[in-house]
């Protein structure tokens, strides 16, 4: 539902799916990452684009750079803006 043209540096956003999947094997780099948890709010730092979708940076959370083996890139990982609700003003979403 969220067009990620809404998303932008600065907003404020509620997590509204927290779940991750890697599947059976997860990356030796993966297992340090931190997540967003659902019903959080955070603050974007950055809005990413990349060949495979937009994901956002959040200020609460800074992770280490890892290698992603799809796109073969060498970044910060990304959350996908549909794990996200933009938080209005006063405070509603």
């Amino acid at each position: 539902m969220n067009n990620t043209l809404e998303f932008s540096n600065g907003q404020k956003v509620k997590c509204i799916a927290a779940r991750f999947d890697f599947g059976r094997w997860t990356p030796i780099e993966y297992r340090d990452i931190i997540l967003p948890e659902k019903g959080e709010i955070y603050t974007i730092r950055r809005v990413v684009i990349t060949d495979f979708g937009v994901g956002l940076l959040l200020e609460e959370i800074l992770n280490k750079v890892v290698y992603h083996p799809i796109g073969g890139e060498i970044r910060e990982p990304i959350f996908g803006t549909n794990r996200f609700i933009i938080i209005e003003n006063n405070g509603k979403c």
